[in-house]
C-alpha cells in the first residue's frame, strides 16, 4: 500500500521499499494514460495488478495505491477514504 503525491513520490508506504517506490513512481502515469501504452512496457505489465484512487484535499491530489491480491480494490477504497479523512482534519 502506498500513498504518493501526484509527482510520483512516496508520502507513506507499507511493504517492500523498492516495490513501494516503483508503484509510487508509476502511479501518476497509470492514472493519466488510459491507452497507447506499448504492451511490452513496465506500465502495461503493472496495470492489471494495481488499483489507484486519487484523493483531492484542498487542491492537492494524492494517490492511494495497492498492488497484488484479489481484495485490493476494496482495501484501496477504504484506505483512500481514511487518507482523505486524515488529511482533511490536518488541513
Amino acid at each position: 500500500m502506498v500513498v504518493a503525491d501526484d509527482g510520483g513520490l512516496v508520502v507513506a508506504a507499507a511493504g517492500s521499499w523498492a516495490v513501494c517506490e516503483e508503484l509510487a513512481a508509476y502511479a501518476p502515469l497509470m492514472v493519466r494514460s488510459e491507452s497507447d501504452v506499448p504492451s511490452a512496457s513496465r506500465l502495461a505489465q503493472m496495470r492489471p495488478k494495481v488499483d489507484i484512487k486519487a484523493v483531492d484535499v484542498d487542491g492537492q491530489t494524492v494517490l492511494v495505491c495497492s498492488q497484488g491480491g484479489n481484495k485490493r480494490v476494496g482495501v484501496t477504497e477504504s484506505t483512500a477514504r481514511a487518507v482523505e479523512r486524515i488529511l482533511r482534519q490536518a488541513a
